[in-house]
């Protein structure tokens, strides 16, 4: 039997059969409570229902957004299992974070609250980190491409 994909993961999937990945993060959201930002890759699951992840197979990062009542399931393992460079969750009712280093056993690292809060604000903080990969990228390609 093969699962289904979330909701609103079908452009997603196609241009991941491109060889193309979304610019920025994705976002599993698990409640309503979550106010989205413009530019960010958002895809919606149900709490006990199993999807397919192999499409987001080496996504460099996936943040669940849950709230106080969600029920993770095994959520975690399955995009663990699809070998996610990071999985982090974040409880917007809560205000709490976390880095997921293991999902069996369950094993997180909180997030500072000063992250968490960013992360539930405006976005500049994720803003501001990408732009410093993207900038370290730049020179870390360059200073490889000169070297003897």
């Amino acid at each position: 039997m093969r699962l289904q994909y979330p909701r609103n993961a079908a452009p997603i999937v196609e241009a991941r059969a491109k060889g193309m990945r979304p610019a920025g993060l994705l976002i599993v959201v698990m409640t309503d409570r979550y106010e989205r930002l413009p530019n960010d890759a958002h895809v919606f699951v149900d709490a006990g229902v199993r999807y397919c992840w192999d499409w987001a197979r080496g996504l460099p990062n996936v943040v669940v957004v849950m709230d106080a009542r969600t029920k993770l399931g095994t959520l975690l393992g399955d995009l663990m299992g699809a070998r996610i460079g990071q999985v982090d969750v974040v409880d917007v009712e809560r205000g709490k974070g976390w880095l997921v280093n293991s999902a069996q056993p369950l094993s997180t690292v909180r997030w500072s609250p000063l992250q968490v809060r960013d992360w539930l604000g405006d976005g500049s903080w994720h803003a501001e980190v990408e732009e410093a990969k993207a900038q370290y990228e730049v020179l870390s390609a360059g200073k490889w491409r000169y070297a003897a």
